[in-house]
């Protein structure tokens, strides 16, 4: 059995979080480990509990989804959920993994945690069956090379 990504949902809209609750219980890997209503919210179950994932929307009262990324060190694995394609560029620069434009359909969403499930294995070492202490990853441009440790 594959293990299951803890992801956490953050939109200030109701029916945007039950719109996203319920793709997210259509993927089997993933799995709900708390909604919120703004990254206030975010940073007090990320302090309770390991997340892996996280939905994450950018027009929010209190803390808006950029300024989080900017103050969070080393976060999860990030999705940006957003109506607004303004700040797209801004959020890769931050390294969000996908930026999903609200309507958004469930392929473009299960596309998105796909990415996800690969990225986080390729992480760990997973995708490989390789022993992740044996070498490790520098990003070079816009992409990620593995350097074996045997190799230096």
């Amino acid at each position: 059995m594959e293990p299951v990504m803890n992801c956490v949902i953050i939109d200030d809209e109701p029916l945007a979080r039950e719109g996203i609750n319920n793709y997210v219980n259509e993927i089997d890997f993933l799995c709900v480990a708390a909604t919120c209503e703004n990254a206030i919210e975010l940073i007090k179950v990320m302090d309770r509990q390991k997340v892996d994932l996280i939905f994450l929307d950018i027009q929010m009262p209190k803390m808006n989804g950029m300024d989080f990324l900017k103050i969070t060190k080393d976060p999860p694995i990030v999705i940006i959920t957003s109506a607004y394609p303004s700040y797209a560029l801004e959020s890769f620069q931050l390294n969000v993994l996908d930026y999903l434009l609200k309507p958004i359909t469930f392929d473009r969403f299960f596309q998105a945690a796909k990415k996800a499930k690969d990225y986080s294995q390729l992480l760990s070492g997973q995708m490989y069956n390789v022993d992740p202490k044996r070498y490790f990853f520098i990003k070079c441009e816009h992409k990620y090379e593995k350097i074996f440790f045997d190799d230096i």
